[in-house]
């Protein structure tokens, strides 16, 4: 009797193990979970999913370059770019990060760290480079040196014309300047171009 109580305590026991081991997820399961809940915008339930991956692996490269992009869609524009430096030290090339880093600098105010750490020179498509040169435009504008941002947004502009981007932040330069005469047929194009915009 005390032997098949030992065998049957042995064969829960294996079970149990057998059934964790398949239900033990890896750092790649839980990043494709984010991934498809970042595609859905359920943006809480990616960061939940992101955290699991970062726990199993800090070093994952893509968890953190997909964590800061959750991040900017929450507005938390901070830890966007504690995420997206970090994307860039574990291997994620700095042209893909670049924009992104660019822009959570300009929505915190750090407009000196911008200028000092994104150099355009090191992006070789055009709209992601005419796009930083917006937003270094900003940025001088911001640390009150309104002749370099005119000039460098319009170095965007020759870059990438047609880029929505680069004319949102020439109206917004615009506006800053309290010249909304020429910011209104900027957003008006661009309301006639891409009217989902402004809904």
């Amino acid at each position: 009797m005390r032997m098949l109580k030992t065998i049957c305590v042995g064969i829960i026991s294996a079970s149990l193990i057998i059934g964790c081991q398949k239900t033990q997820q890896t750092d790649t399961d839980h990043l494709y979970k984010a991934r498809d809940y970042y595609q859905q915008n359920q943006f809480d339930s990616a960061i939940i999913e992101l955290k699991n991956t970062l726990r199993l692996n800090p070093a994952n490269a893509e968890a953190r370059w997909l964590m800061g992009k959750v991040y900017i869609n929450m507005a938390n524009w901070s830890g966007a770019e504690t995420e997206l430096r970090k994307a860039m030290d574990y291997g994620v090339d700095p042209s893909v990060v670049l924009t992104e880093l660019a822009r959570t600098l300009v929505k915190q105010h750090k407009y000196r760290e911008l200028l000092q750490d994104i150099n355009p020179d090191r992006i070789a498509k055009k709209r992601q480079k005419a796009l930083i040169l917006a937003y270094r435009a900003e940025a001088y504008k911001g640390i009150n040196m309104p002749e370099k941002s005119e000039l460098t947004i319009k170095q965007a502009r020759i870059i990438a014309p047609d880029s929505v981007e680069v004319k949102l932040a020439e109206a917004r330069l615009a506006i800053m300047s309290r010249r909304s005469e020429q910011a209104l047929p900027i957003l008006a194009e661009i309301v006639q171009v891409e009217p989902d915009n402004f809904q």
